[in-house]
């Protein structure tokens, strides 16, 4: 929750590009991390500072490319887009989990090797997003953006 408000307050001193990459490589260097480190919480946790950079950023980023008419709307759109994205990319990562896992009386368990190439799944689709940030255009800064009631 800090990243997100520090992304927030930075969001009109620097270009929302830069924040989603730092953000987007944060959640690839935290992953990669959690490949080998992830028996605690506090392992677990350096995950989150690039995933709170990046839920921040990316409804900043709408707002500085839509008029204020459609901000709803895009921001309800990429909101249902992302979802659909985790959830299709943690189903896959449940998959690869299972493929080293053990039913025991009918309960699934993960092993370590399952857990390791699980995050290694979503170090790749982290991965592929942090390289597409490169082909997104530069757009307004978020104070010079027009702000207003939506209809």
């Amino acid at each position: 929750m800090s990243a997100a408000v520090g992304t927030g307050i930075l969001a009109r001193r620097v270009d929302a590009r830069i924040l989603l990459g730092t953000g987007s490589a944060f959640t690839v260097l935290g992953c990669g991390i959690g490949t080998q480190l992830h028996h605690s919480v506090a392992q677990i946790t350096e995950m989150g500072l690039g995933a709170g950079m990046v839920l921040a950023v990316i409804p900043i980023m709408v707002i500085e490319v839509v008029t204020p008419e459609e901000q709803a709307l895009a921001n309800g759109a990429q909101t249902l887009a992302q979802g659909v994205a985790q959830i299709a990319v943690s189903q896959l990562a449940f998959v690869v989990m299972a493929q080293n896992g053990k039913i025991l009386h009918g309960t699934q368990f993960y092993l370590d090797a399952g857990f390791t190439n699980g995050l290694w799944l979503v170090v790749g689709c982290r991965a592929v997003g942090a390289v597409l940030v490169f082909l997104i255009p530069k757009s307004k800064r978020l104070d010079e953006v027009a702000v207003g009631q939506a209809v």
